[in-house]
C-alpha cells in the first residue's frame, strides 16, 4: 500500500524524509533534531539553565514538590539507591539524625526494633504502638515477674527465637532486669508455677 508523499516532510536540519508526526506543526526541523538542539544549548548555557530552574523552583514550590513526588513514585529503586549513597557519603550526619529521631520517637523506635528482630528470625509480626499500650494497661504498668514499675519493656512470652511472633496474646510486660534474665527461655523454664499461672490468666483476658 502506497503512502502519499504529502504525509512526509524533509527535515531542514538532517535532510531526512520523515513522516509528519515527527514534526511539530509549523516547524521544518524534526523532533529529534529539535531535542538535540536543546540538549546542546543547555550544555553550553548550563549556568543560565540552572539559574532559571532554581528560580522556577522558588516561584513554584508546590508544583516542584508534586513533580518530585511523581518522580519518586515512578522510580523507587533509584530513590533507594540515592538514599543509600547519601547515607554512605554522610555517615556522621546519618548517625546524628538517627539519634535525634530515636530520642524524639521512642515508641516508633521500639516498634521498629521489634519488627527488625522479627524479620531477622523470618517471623511475620505486626505488633503496634496501640498493642503495646494495651499490654502495659493489661499488666497494670508493672513487671509481671517482680512487680517493678521502673524500666519496663515488652517481652515475647513464648520466645521469638522459637518462631513465636509478638501479639497481644504473647506479650508480657517485664522490667529490663527480668527481661535480660529471661532472654529466650520458654516461660516454664523461667517463671515460678504461681507466676506462670497468673500471667496465663491475665493473657487469657
Amino acid at each position: 500500500m502506497n503512502i502519499s508523499s504529502n504525509k512526509y516532510k524533509i527535515c531542514s536540519k538532517c535532510n531526512k524524509n520523515k513522516i509528519l508526526c515527527n514534526f511539530v506543526k509549523g516547524r521544518n526541523k524534526c523532533r529529534d533534531c529539535t531535542r538535540e538542539y536543546h540538549r546542546n544549548w543547555e550544555r553550553v548555557n548550563r549556568e543560565h539553565v540552572n539559574k532559571r530552574k532554581k528560580q522556577w523552583r522558588e516561584d513554584n514550590p508546590e508544583k516542584c514538590l508534586e513533580s518530585i513526588r511523581r518522580w519518586e513514585a515512578s522510580n523507587p529503586e533509584k530513590v533507594n539507591e540515592r538514599k543509600k549513597q547519601w547515607r554512605e557519603d554522610n555517615r556522621e550526619s546519618t548517625r546524628k539524625g538517627n539519634r535525634i529521631w530515636s530520642t524524639n520517637n521512642k515508641d516508633k523506635k521500639r516498634e521498629y526494633e521489634r519488627k527488625r528482630r522479627a524479620r531477622k528470625q523470618q517471623v511475620k509480626e505486626s505488633y503496634t504502638k496501640e498493642d503495646e499500650l494495651y499490654t502495659r494497661e493489661l499488666f497494670e504498668h508493672k513487671c509481671a515477674n517482680c512487680g517493678s514499675i521502673e524500666n519496663l519493656c515488652i517481652d515475647h512470652h513464648m520466645p521469638l527465637s522459637k518462631g513465636y511472633p509478638l501479639t497481644r496474646q504473647n506479650a508480657v510486660l517485664l522490667c529490663t532486669s527480668c527481661n535480660c534474665k529471661k532472654q529466650n527461655k520458654i516461660p516454664d523454664n523461667f517463671y515460678s508455677m504461681y507466676k506462670l499461672n497468673e500471667i496465663s490468666n491475665i493473657l487469657k483476658t
